[in-house]
């Protein structure tokens, strides 16, 4: 029976952090289950539209092709100043209300700070 996997990202792409939640997401969506990643404060630079070649991890994308789930915190990009265009394809920017949504639907959550 597939599992859902939610996580909340609150570090920026050069973080351990970062890696270590995307390795686990990854171990989860290729074992067959459903994951959804919510980001807030740096967390958000990962989804950032970044085309430079020296991109300090872009492996939330490559997440998202096996099925990964992304939204981020509306009021942390607003306070930072971007907007939805600002983000890659595919991240939604929502509320708290929907990270509650995700701690309620989940098997397992966990907290990357």
């Amino acid at each position: 029976m597939a599992k859902k996997l939610g996580i909340l990202l609150n570090t920026s792409p050069e973080h351990q952090n970062t890696y270590t939640a995307c390795k686990l997401l990854e171990a989860f969506l290729d074992g067959g289950h459903e994951a959804e990643l919510f980001l807030m404060n740096d967390g958000i630079y990962n989804v950032l539209q970044n085309n430079s070649p020296y991109r300090l991890f872009g492996g939330v994308e490559d997440l998202m092709e096996k099925g990964l789930k992304v939204s981020l915190c509306l009021t942390t990009g607003d306070i930072r100043g971007f907007g939805e265009s600002a983000f890659i394809r595919g991240v939604e920017c929502r509320s708290q209300d929907h990270l509650a949504d995700i701690v309620a639907s989940s098997d397992y959550f966990l907290h990357f700070g």
